[in-house]
């Protein structure tokens, strides 16, 4: 499963994020669940619903609401 860095102070509780990727990141494909990490945050999972811009910003949409 490939793991995407996020700063959770820019999205918030959001439940659908447009987030830039690495270039480490741009491995992933529409339909993949992924780990998403960052800020001391419990790691979550998602699914990318779409990539943007040549494949350098995703779309994601976490499989829980976070609490």
């Amino acid at each position: 499963m490939t793991t995407i860095e996020i700063d959770y102070s820019r999205y918030g509780r959001s439940q659908r994020i447009t987030v830039p990727l690495f270039v480490r990141e741009r491995v992933v494909e529409v339909g993949e669940r992924v780990r998403v990490v960052g800020d001391d945050v419990p790691e979550r999972t998602a699914r990318v619903t779409a990539l943007l811009d040549g494949g350098r910003k995703a779309v994601l949409e976490f499989d829980d609401r976070a609490e």
